[in-house]
């Protein structure tokens, strides 16, 4: 089961919020709904036969993740008639939802509770951590629990329950919130964290899907094969090292896959420029990290 998405970005990317869906027989089940997702959305519900079944799965309630879950039953509501069926991962997040829902607008009439399974798919919430504010979940989803696609949610863990259904092979697409940055306190997944606990060959009957990054395409499948973990990756900015940095560090492929257009010494480090025309300057002392798909990382 192959999920579409609408975006794939967090909550201050350039890029729609991460939001997927997956058709189901006569039923479209949409994965959260952020608050710039909705347009795109629309153009996904304008094309449903008029006999499809709505659901929408919760995974937790940032408003990157739930931002126009209000709009979207208001507009299947009114425009399509239909109400919409919704699914949460505990009593406690769907209070939470029904309290948002009841500030946007939305009618308890509108929209169905609705638990584990939508439309002859089994709909399965796994608890993870990501924040310790509410209650954060990502999805088993399967007609069969051998073939079973997994979306994680905001996470910075797999659940040990998904751990031991990747490791068999019952998780044939593994859909996984990533980042490059790696830092303490870090609420979303480490990229090099990843190929360290499920190196290629631990996980080789399952296809792997990065998003909420927009360095990733969770439509193309990772090739983990050529994902390795970068032992000395980290350069400290000198006066002594700057002109040895700007020859191999910011390089044409890296300034490019940053989206920097031009890079100058200044008196008190380097100064990049952002194709936006932002300038951030990395100062004499600072550290520079190049991650695996060449991205710098600065701290």
């Amino acid at each position: 089961m192959e999920l579409k998405f609408l975006g794939k970005g967090g909550a201050f990317d350039n890029e729609t919020n991460s939001s997927a869906y997956i058709a189901n027989g006569d039923g479209i089940l949409f994965i959260d709904m952020g608050e710039n997702v909705f347009e795109k959305a629309k153009e996904v519900l304008q094309k449903l036969h008029p006999s499809t079944v709505i659901g929408v799965a919760i995974t937790h309630t940032h408003s990157d993740h739930i931002g126009s879950l209000g709009t979207f039953i208001l507009f299947c509501h009114y425009v399509l008639k239909k109400k919409v069926y919704l699914f949460t991962g505990s009593e406690d997040q769907l209070k939470h939802v029904k309290a948002l829902l009841h500030i946007f607008g939305v009618d308890k009439s509108m929209y169905e509770e609705s638990k584990h399974y939508f439309n002859g798919l089994h709909v399965r919430f796994v608890k993870t951590t990501h924040v310790d504010d509410f209650d954060c979940f990502g999805i088993l989803l399967y007609r069969d629990s051998k073939f079973m696609t997994y979306y994680s949610g905001d996470s910075n863990s797999i659940p040990t329950v998904v751990q031991q259904e990747l490791l068999q092979g019952n998780i044939k697409k593994f859909y996984q919130d990533i980042t490059l940055a790696d830092y303490p306190g870090n609420v979303h997944y480490n990229l090099d964290k990843f190929v360290n606990d499920f190196p290629a060959g631990a996980i080789e009957k399952t296809e792997v899907y990065f998003y909420h990054n927009t360095v990733f395409d969770p439509t193309k499948e990772v090739d983990l094969s050529n994902m390795k973990l970068q032992s000395s990756s980290v350069t400290v900015l000198t006066r002594e090292n700057v002109s040895d940095v700007l020859k191999t560090v910011f390089d044409k492929v890296n300034l490019s896959a940053n989206n920097i257009v031009e890079v100058s010494e200044v008196e008190n480090g380097l100064e990049l420029k952002h194709v936006s025309g932002i300038k951030r300057i990395i100062k004499f002392g600072d550290k520079i990290m190049i991650n695996q798909v060449g991205r710098f990382i600065f701290f």
